[in-house]
């Protein structure tokens, strides 16, 4: 659709007015891929699905391309009876997710098609993925603001900032 192409399934947007729909092929299965510009190693996903509050991908799973081309399934990104339109799937270590590419791939939907408002992919790190941001009533996510004090810095020294709607404990790089 081209109202929802697949450029906003990784535009950084999470709402029903920035996804991607998809449909059914011949074979019932709905995939999305996503290029990287490199190799790299991938510890998992969130993915934020659905129209509002409903219509979420319900049977699913992510596969990689291996260094010899093939798609690799990863076995603990497969979803089956799902009703949660935001999810964050660690990827285990029953495989290396080592990859310049991911598909996501749909079996099962409402109507056949597949709405993702965003997919976000986390790099391997050594830390857990991070927490899910909240969605309300089908809206974009709210990005957290950072207010920071730009006069008299000392260089070399500590910086501060306040971001008041952020949750104690959250990493900042």
């Amino acid at each position: 659709y081209k109202n929802y192409a697949v450029e906003k399934a990784y535009d950084g947007k999470v709402s029903d007015q920035s996804r991607w729909i998809g449909k059914a092929d011949a074979d019932g299965k709905i995939w999305l891929e996503l290029k990287f510009e490199k190799r790299q190693q991938v510890a998992g996903v969130h993915i934020y699905s659905g129209y509002k509050e409903s219509d979420a991908i319900e049977d699913c799973y992510f596969e990689f391309k291996d260094g010899s081309g093939q798609w690799v399934k990863i076995p603990s990104s497969v979803l089956s009876g799902n009703r949660a339109t935001a999810l964050s799937l660690p990827f285990d270590t029953t495989v290396d997710v080592d990859t310049d590419a991911l598909r996501l791939v749909v079996t099962k939907t409402k109507d056949n098609m597949a709405r993702v408002k965003e997919v976000v992919i986390w790099p391997d790190n050594g830390k857990a993925l991070p927490a899910l941001k909240k969605q309300s009533n089908g809206h974009d996510v709210e990005v957290p603001l950072i207010y920071l004090n730009q006069t008299g810095f000392n260089l070399g020294k500590i910086k501060r900032f306040t971001a008041p709607k952020t949750e104690d404990g959250t990493p900042f790089k």
